[in-house]
């Protein structure tokens, strides 16, 4: 996360003033705790253990953390911008692309409505969707 930060700040995504960075990071932080569930699921060498990881992920961490995220979300503006302020941050950004990337596990329901829809707006800007176009596809 130090270099999502660091590049961040240089591009003007880390908020307005220390109330919206403060924002960001709890966002960063909320997916960082999910990454610290799947990361075990995909490093779980028992193939036993790692579906019943999958399992718990899939079905309680995921809706757990999408839950918080889509609360994080509508603290600002009702949820219809973004997570902080009026324009894009590297928290969306980070949302997005683990979303994106995690559309079999990160199972957005009507539940998320703001969050489904903030993701298909950030899918939606011309560099993200000129980039989705031509990245190389990676494993994880």
């Amino acid at each position: 996360m130090a270099i999502n930060r660091y590049l961040a700040r240089k591009f003007g995504l880390y908020g307005e003033n220390d109330i919206e960075k403060a924002r960001i990071d709890v966002v960063l932080e909320v997916l960082n705790e999910f990454n610290n569930h799947a990361t075990k699921v995909y490093y779980e060498k028992d193939e036993k253990r790692k579906q019943q990881l999958l399992k718990e992920l899939t079905e309680v961490q995921a809706p757990k953390y999408l839950g918080l995220l889509e609360k994080l979300l509508k603290a600002n503006q009702g949820g219809d911008g973004f997570f902080v302020g009026s324009k894009i941050s590297l928290a969306e950004i980070v949302v997005f692309n683990g979303i994106y990337d995690n559309l079999a596990l990160f199972a957005i329901t009507n539940k998320e409505p703001k969050l489904q829809a903030l993701v298909d707006r950030v899918k939606a800007l011309p560099q993200i969707d000129a980039w989705l176009k031509k990245r190389p596809q990676t494993e994880m």
